[in-house]
């Protein structure tokens, strides 16, 4: 395979990342790094001075780039803000590019479509960038439930409790934000931090072993402890698939304990129980098998073995804007299911973060609860809060439009 000829929108936060993965290729032989916008490039001299040295041309403004480097580039990774996702990706698609594009594909479902339209216009692919897709252990337990391992898919349920603190909603200037001046982004565990959990949930309910759950029911619980944030950071969804699976997605960002996570397939005669760092099926029988997961890396440099293999072959397996779309609508669904509701300052205390100049908000028994909700795979009732507030039932698949 020829090298392929890259472009890079980005080195910073989340950024870094995605220029690892590109140097890891690059000293390979597989890639050739041509092309880079870095808006902040007095922030990172040393990083521009690297790519100038492998012959890279280094812009401050992406369309720019797109115009001058138009027809030349094969892939352009994307690790920019939710916000930026639909039209960097669009131009980058309209210049001739192939896109990486960072999770989630996009704030709303009308931005999704919108990139969808155009990656079948131009003819050019989108690879979103939801890692654990990309992991054939991902595709072994999604084979185990379709095969009928577990018995009868009855359930899948994930839970993730990561705090998160001041620094982190400072980080840039759309975090924890409902929309900026350019549009919606819709930040939130579930968009963001979290969303590549909530992505596995509705991907291990689906009835084959590519397709996404097809949700026709969901209802949320929506809450916001960070009294200086937009968006809710502490999240209930429910949902229920045509096949009438049940799916639930907990998490927060304002607990007490940090709680990596999980998701579960529960079958009629065993279970699958995923995290980071393994899963195991655990049969009827009582007999189990547990295979590990992939270090960070592997997993990332797993992203860029397809992203290459689909240059090559139209057949090979990227994660689509089509499959990533679900996972949009839910979070579309989500908020138009249900009001965020900010807790009472008396469920909130302050506290500074351990070894760390910093400091967030602890929703005080919020852990007991989720912990609670997911085990017994259904929404909080006002006797887990008594503030709770549970929306109505939304059908993802009519939201066409979103505008809350």
């Amino acid at each position: 395979m020829k090298e392929a000829r890259i472009a890079l929108v980005g080195v910073s936060g989340f950024g870094n990342v995605h220029y690892e993965d590109i140097m890891r290729a690059c000293k390979a032989g597989r890639a050739d790094i041509i092309c880079a916008t870095v808006i902040n490039q007095k922030e990172e001299p040393a990083k521009c001075a690297t790519l100038r040295s492998m012959g890279c041309t280094v812009f401050d403004d992406a369309t720019e780039m797109f115009q001058s480097f138009m027809g030349k580039v094969d892939l352009c990774f994307l690790p920019v803000g939710i916000g930026f996702h639909a039209p960097m990706t669009i131009a980058a698609l309209e210049n001739g590019m192939n896109v990486v594009l960072e999770k989630p594909l996009t704030a709303t479902v009308q931005e999704a479509d919108a990139i969808i339209d155009a990656s079948k216009r131009t003819g050019r692919f989108v690879a979103v960038a939801y890692q654990h897709m990309y992991q054939p252990q991902i595709k072994s337990i999604k084979q185990a439930i379709i095969s009928g391992e577990i018995g009868a898919l009855k359930t899948v349920r994930g839970i993730g409790l990561w705090p998160r603190g001041k620094a982190y909603y400072a980080r840039n200037n759309w975090a924890g934000k409902l929309r900026t001046e350019s549009g919606w982004v819709l930040d939130s565990p579930v968009n963001n931090a979290l969303a590549h959990y909530m992505n596995m949930v509705c991907y291990f309910g689906g009835e084959t072993l590519e397709d996404m759950a097809q949700i026709n029911s969901l209802q949320a619980g929506l809450y916001r402890a960070n009294p200086e944030i937009e968006n809710f950071d502490t999240g209930f969804i429910g949902m229920t698939t045509l096949a009438g699976v049940k799916l639930l997605f907990v998490t927060s960002h304002a607990p007490q304990s940090t709680l990596d996570p999980i998701v579960e397939a529960v079958g009629e005669k065993g279970y699958i129980r995923w995290t980071r760092a393994s899963y195991t099926i655990s049969h009827g029988d009582g007999s189990a098998e547990t295979v590990p997961m992939p270090s960070f890396e592997k997993e990332r440099d797993n992203i860029m073995d397809a992203v290459f293999n689909r240059l090559e072959s139209p057949d090979a397996f990227v994660f689509t804007p089509e499959r990533a779309r679900i996972l949009t609508a839910m979070v579309n669904a989500a908020h138009a299911s249900a009001p965020i509701v900010q807790v009472p300052r008396e469920f909130v205390v302050k506290t500074q973060i351990e070894n760390k100049d910093d400091e967030r908000y602890v929703w005080t028994g919020i852990d007991e609860v989720m912990h609670k909700t997911f085990d017994e795979i259904r929404l909080p009732t006002t006797s887990d809060i008594p503030f709770c507030d549970n929306g109505s039932r939304i059908d993802p698949r009519k939201i066409k439009f979103f505008e809350k």
